[in-house]
């Protein structure tokens, strides 16, 4: 297991990591082995809080979430199968002031506590409109440029929450934190083969194929699109959980189960415990002149037998295509 000391001073690069997983995978380690509910609490408390996140109610963020889902029928909860990352992606949108030009970087990992499997969540939202009026000033000039309002005021913001299974829903809200991002470390932050503040989209970062089966629309109990600010509009777009969504189920990791419904179901990495993520979805919005979404999940190296893959979807409310790529991004950073 690496040092925790040093990993707490390290940037999140390569596949690196669940952003304060090591604290997590500490506690493991004096864990019984039918892990009591406070083990639990306070492995979720410790991964929330690492480098400087601060702390959430808990109950007050699963407030928050469930007044995004419509009304349960019967017995059955509108969130039952919704995943940790959709949960997530939902949470941070809900909680913070609407911007149409950012990237998300999202980090998924999970982590067993005796019986209890938590799912560790690391989503960070990056505003990049100030470098795209900056990209304008220089191409057009001030004067032909709007107001920075017009492009998104906003910070850089990250969340970690911790989830685990519950006996209605598949992500019940154990812990939450949260953190500002300055922007000189949000300029060195990685983000898959870019830093998180550059505006190149995914484009001539691998050798992308066209995936041949269609990934269809599935009905959510959360809304599907939702209005955004893009300059001085208002526009609709698909939500950044929905667009998660497609690109699990693109990569096979949300399945139909026969009943209507899209659990999840994450392969799990061979070997020993580590801090790295399962999963990573990276996620572009309205970066160019037309509002447009480029996404992508990438799986890392799992395994002996497993290579890295990656599923990209692109395009807005009317149109999608998707795509797939084996082996890593090519990388243009340090």
């Amino acid at each position: 297991m690496p040092d925790s000391s040093a990993l707490a001073g390290r940037r999140d690069h390569g596949w690196n990591c669940v952003c304060g997983g090591v604290v997590v995978l500490a506690l493991i380690a004096t864990t019984p082995t039918v892990a009591q509910t406070t083990d639990v609490e306070k492995a979720a408390t410790a991964y929330v809080t690492a480098n400087g996140f601060v702390a959430h109610d808990p109950g007050a963020v699963m407030a928050s979430l469930d007044s995004l889902f419509g009304p349960d029928e019967g017995m059955t909860r509108q969130d039952t199968d919704v995943s940790a990352v959709e949960k997530s992606l939902l949470l941070l949108e809900a909680q913070e002031p609407p911007l149409g030009r950012v990237r998300y970087m999202l980090r998924y990992g999970e982590v067993e506590l005796g019986e209890t499997t938590l799912s560790v969540v690391d989503v960070r939202r990056y505003n990049l409109g100030p470098a795209i009026r900056e990209e304008t000033i220089e191409a057009y000039g001030a004067g032909n440029t709007a107001e920075p309002e017009t492009f998104g005021v906003g910070p850089h913001v990250g969340w970690r929450i911790a989830f685990q299974p519950g006996s209605k829903a598949a992500a019940m809200v154990v812990a939450a934190g949260r953190r500002e991002i300055p922007d000189a470390e949000a300029a060195g932050d990685d983000c898959r083969a870019r830093r998180c503040l550059d505006l190149d989209l995914l484009d001539n970062h691998a050798e992308w194929v066209q995936l041949a089966e269609p990934v269809r629309e599935p009905s959510t109990g959360y809304p599907a699109v939702s209005p955004t600010p893009f300059g001085d509009e208002q526009v609709e777009d698909q939500t950044p959980a929905y667009v998660a969504l497609q690109l699990a189920m693109a990569a096979g990791i949300a399945n139909e189960d026969g009943d209507g419904g899209l659990p999840w179901d994450v392969e799990q990495r061979q070997g020993p415990a580590t801090d790295e993520p399962l999963f990573v979805v990276v996620i572009d919005r309205n970066l160019g002149q037309e509002t447009m979404t480029d996404a992508a999940l990438g799986i890392p190296k799992l395994g002996k037998e497993s290579e890295e893959r990656w599923v990209r979807r692109f395009g807005d409310v009317s149109y999608q295509t998707y795509q797939i790529s084996n082996g890593p991004l090519r990388r243009r950073i340090e």
